[in-house]
């Protein structure tokens, strides 16, 4: 399979790169996917379509051995398998395609940037899983609304909509805190 991908890479460093890739990250992939759809064949295609996202977006990754892309391989390959776990159980999912998006700056983006580092984190953990994968997507991997929705291979509209409720989690979860701490 390693040869399939190859082909689909130009320079003989992008196939080295991905070569070094695709042998560090398959094996935790799968058992993300296997643990999900308990079906290997299920999670074969699953890893499969993550190498396919991952070529597209291969610019996104500078180095192979990183926390950020070993979570951003994760997020990709965790996504794939549960869309292939809902498709086969036929789960609907929410229909958000008119739902208009808002987006409001105020106070709390400044509360935000003035907070340490360890304080965004630990809010950052205690998000649901996937606002915590939208926005890492976004802030950290520096992905735009499209990136990311074909990164968690849902629609442009569902990912804008993902993301703006993810932020106003946040925004709620730091005027707790702050609460809190007063």
């Amino acid at each position: 399979m390693l040869g399939f991908y190859l082909t689909l890479l130009d320079s003989a460093e992008e196939k080295s790169k991905f070569e070094q890739l695709y042998i560090t990250y398959r094996q935790d992939m799968f058992k993300i996917a296997y643990s999900i759809l308990k079906d290997n064949y299920e999670a074969e295609d699953a890893v499969h379509e993550a190498f396919l996202i991952v070529i597209k977006k291969f610019d996104k990754i500078s180095e192979v051995n990183c926390p950020q892309t070993h979570a951003y391989l994760i997020i990709i390959v965790k996504n794939l398998a549960l869309k292939i776990y809902n498709k086969r159980k036929k789960v609907k999912t929410e229909d958000i395609e008119n739902i208009d998006i808002v987006d409001e700056t105020n106070v709390e983006d400044t509360v935000i940037d003035e907070m340490t580092i360890e304080q965004v984190e630990e809010i950052l953990m205690k998000l649901p899983e996937n606002y915590y994968h939208i926005l890492y997507l976004e802030q950290y991997m520096g992905f735009n609304i499209t990136d990311i929705s074909e990164c968690l291979d849902i629609t442009y509209e569902n990912a804008k909509k993902r993301l703006q409720r993810a932020k106003n989690k946040f925004k709620q979860m730091v005027k707790e805190c702050l609460e809190d701490a007063t």
